[in-house]
């Protein structure tokens, strides 16, 4: 409505998600606890616990800690699997926190269905970029045994053609060890593509020097 339109257009620059985000949790405040309490919401969160779960805790240890830096969260900066399960699963001290953001998510898979499926019927192919960078997000903090958070990626040293000598640059994101990830059947980057496939009907991949680095 129009007191969202002001709230985000209002927002300075790097603060337009914050925005959103209130705004969010009003909605899930007023109308959530009906699609909680559905057997699809449910259903979603069951079968996208593997990596639902740890991104919504990772999203809520960010927001309470006031940083992304997982290597200042003192206690939770290395948490085991069954322990980020326990702590985003009902009864566990994060749940309530984690559920606005399953609810978010779930709302944003029936509605990028629906658009699937609509551009399916019309005979249209939609295709998705996939990010070859981790970053911040989740996948390092929860499966740390697929990066070297030792080593960054980036761009080497170059040298053009008139001479001029370019330093390169770290990109501030952990290179990826894929000799675990190969010694594991490459199941983590396959479920990450069955996933996209849920959506899109094609794949690129962004950034293709990225995996090789």
């Amino acid at each position: 409505g129009r007191e969202a339109r002001k709230m985000i257009q209002g927002a300075p620059p790097g603060k337009v998600w914050a925005a959103k985000a209130t705004l969010l949790k009003r909605h899930f405040q007023d109308t959530g606890k009906n699609t909680v309490e559905s057997d699809g919401f449910a259903t979603f969160v069951q079968d996208e616990g593997h990596w639902l779960k740890p991104y919504a805790l990772h999203e809520v240890m960010c927001e309470e800690k006031g940083t992304s830096d997982t290597s200042k969260w003192g206690e939770h900066a290395k948490l085991s699997p069954s322990q980020i399960d326990s702590m985003s699963s009902p009864g566990g001290g994060k749940y309530v926190a984690c559920r606005f953001h399953y609810w978010v998510q779930y709302l944003l898979h029936v509605q990028l269905k629906q658009v699937s499926e609509h551009a399916k019927r019309k005979g249209v192919s939609l295709m998705c970029g996939l990010p070859f960078a981790a970053g911040d997000r989740s996948d390092p903090w929860s499966r740390p045994e697929f990066f070297r958070a030792e080593r960054s990626l980036g761009s080497p040293p170059t040298v053009s053609a008139d001479g001029k000598i370019s330093v390169g640059a770290s990109w501030g994101t952990p290179s990826y060890d894929w000799d675990q990830i190969v010694s594991e059947g490459y199941g983590w980057w396959l479920g990450r593509l069955k996933r996209w496939s849920t959506y899109f009907h094609g794949v690129r991949l962004m950034g293709a020097l990225g995996y090789f680095r």
